[in-house]
């Protein structure tokens, strides 16, 4: 029998990928260790009514890889921060967002952007208590990341994006630097970015400012 939403309404099916997904692991017959982790440790959460926007996506098991990889990355890079803060940077409709969220909880800050109103307002039956949606080009973005920089006392700031191409990939580079530069308390700084056509000269150019601020 389908259910709803309690926060928006939206119905629920029965059956939905996140379900034949995890079915597929305890049967054996997933090999990918990405999904095997996110299933034993993540997959109950998703299954949840406050996550029916990405429960049922199409591409979830690419989504789940990409983003299950990111958290490993982030597992010894964050591993002696205090409060840090994450941006999940063209989050769409959520996936990496949730899996980071459950995986790094307060007082990690979550501050997930995208330039979607939709897709972001999907995320709001997340109900996240450290997790902040931020409607905004990444290009534009900085001005809003000021006073969630400065203020906040975050000892390690981490600027996260999967799916980032071309001059997106350049914007989101240039926000990373930004928030070393807002973050007076920051001691520690993570980029992690799946880019594409980048001049090498612009990569050499962020790794040389980030070592000398």
């Amino acid at each position: 029998m389908a259910s709803t939403c309690p926060h928006c309404g939206s119905p629920i099916r029965c059956q939905r990928r996140i379900d034949h997904l995890a079915s597929k692991c305890m049967r054996g017959q997933e090999d990918n260790a990405y999904v095997l982790d996110f299933v034993g440790h993540f997959c109950k959460m998703v299954q949840g009514p406050n996550f029916h926007a990405i429960a049922d996506l199409r591409h979830l098991r690419k989504e789940i890889t990409e983003s299950m990889a990111v958290v490993y990355e982030l597992r010894s890079r964050l591993s002696n921060s205090h409060k840090p803060l994450i941006i999940d940077c063209c989050c769409g409709i959520g996936t990496s967002t949730a899996l980071l969220a459950a995986a790094y909880g307060p007082p990690t800050a979550i501050l997930s952007i995208d330039n979607n109103a939709s897709l972001l307002a999907q995320m709001k039956c997340f109900k996240l208590p450290h997790v902040e949606l931020l409607v905004s080009d990444i290009h534009e973005a900085v001005p809003e990341l000021q006073p969630r920089v400065e203020a906040a006392g975050h000892d390690h700031v981490c600027v996260v994006a999967i799916h980032a191409c071309g001059l997106l990939g350049l914007g989101i580079i240039d926000l990373f630097v930004e928030a070393i530069r807002l973050g007076g308390t920051v001691h520690d700084a993570t980029l992690i970015i799946v880019p594409c056509c980048i001049p090498s000269a612009k990569v050499s150019s962020v790794a040389h400012e980030a070592s000398t601020t």
